[in-house]
């Protein structure tokens, strides 16, 4: 009988074991779901900002575009970023709406419309940029696929973005369009052996 008793004491032994080991394990799957549910729970509120931030950021960037449109080629112009997903990703697509009729810059748009929202793309998501490079713009011969006749409107378009974004700009240009809206101006010819560089 003893060997009989021996055997029980010992598997009385392992239960009380596995029934300690079985108590700790359901208070840790308790703690991991509390846990679980706390990060759910940052993760939901992460998601929220993120949502919030790009509207934001997809906001200023299409408000900074339009304007560049309004004031280049009228009010019926407006810059929208609509975003599509593909592949598993999210992708954003760029499009010009023109009195409702929604186009694609590249495709069905003159390249002025393409120079002005390229323009006002590059000026919007520098004026994003954490932190800053200098905020001095070269720009060489812009708007040249503009027409002439928007070419003052160009300008003017130019300028208040400067403003607006506190942007200045150095501009090569032979139009005068552009030279007479400039704060500053510098005239310079070549003779063949040096430049020489007249200021108004």
């Amino acid at each position: 009988m003893n060997k009989y008793e021996e055997i029980v004491t010992q598997l009385d032994t392992r239960k009380n074991i596995l029934e300690n080991s079985l108590k700790n394990l359901e208070i840790k799957t308790i703690i991991h779901k509390g846990e679980a549910s706390e990060c759910e729970k940052s993760r939901d509120i992460v998601n929220t900002v993120l949502m919030i931030t790009s509207n934001q950021i997809k906001t200023y960037i299409e408000e900074v575009v339009t304007l560049a449109l309004n004031t280049v080629f009228g009010d019926e112009y407006k810059f929208c970023i609509e975003y599509v997903l593909k592949r598993g990703k999210s992708e954003a697509t760029l499009i010009v709406i023109k009195n409702g009729l929604k186009l694609s810059p590249g495709e069905e748009t003159g390249g002025g419309i393409v120079d002005t929202v390229a323009l006002g793309l590059r000026m919007a998501l520098w004026s994003l940029r954490e932190p800053r490079s200098v905020s001095t713009f070269v720009l060489d011969e812009p708007g040249t696929s503009v027409s002439e006749s928007l070419r003052p409107k160009f300008g003017e378009m130019l300028k208040k973005l400067s403003q607006m974004l506190g942007i200045q700009m150095l501009i090569i240009s032979h139009d005068s369009a552009l030279i007479d809206v400039a704060d500053k101006t510098f005239n310079v010819e070549n003779d063949g052996k040096t430049s020489i560089v007249e200021g108004n």
